[in-house]
């Protein structure tokens, strides 16, 4: 018993071995290695990005001095404005604030009619509702007696 095991055992080692020298024969028959142009287009890529960070070095720097200048002059300008200049709003205040205490009653009515539905119960209906739900699925279902010569009628 025990040379029949081992005869087994020997059998199944030498077709795991061989299926595994057919498995690379076969991957590498039938299947392109990718490994190489992966790492050659990693390289050129990198080779890239290290020229264009070399390009983006060299460059001269942006003289803003102008905009800075044109900003300061118009900052400057702005505030030399008199007040006569500016806009009055105040007939704008005054229109938004009575139509504040216009709309105050009503804000008020709102908040009594949410008061009033917040205190409203539906717990007696929906105790009615249950006891009508559990008397329709608790309904017994008719007996329906049918005579012999009705049938397929």
């Amino acid at each position: 018993m025990g040379l029949l095991i081992a005869k087994i055992l020997f059998l199944l080692v030498l077709a795991a071995a061989c299926g595994a020298l057919f498995a690379y024969w076969w991957f590498r028959r039938h299947y392109e290695d990718v490994t190489l142009e992966y790492s050659r287009s990693r390289a050129e890529w990198s080779a890239w990005r290290r020229g264009f960070e070399e390009r983006l070095a060299a460059r001269p720097e942006v003289d803003l001095r102008p905009l800075t200048e044109e900003l300061t002059a118009l900052s400057e300008q702005l505030t030399a404005l008199d007040d006569s200049m500016r806009p009055n709003l105040a007939a704008v205040e005054k229109r938004l604030t009575a139509i504040e205490h216009a709309l105050f009653p009503v804000q008020t009515r709102l908040d009594e009619l949410e008061g009033a539905v917040r205190a409203f119960s539906l717990t007696p209906v929906l105790e009615r509702l249950g006891t009508l739900a559990s008397r329709l699925e608790n309904q017994p279902n008719p007996e329906v007696v049918v005579s012999e010569g009705q049938v397929g009628h």
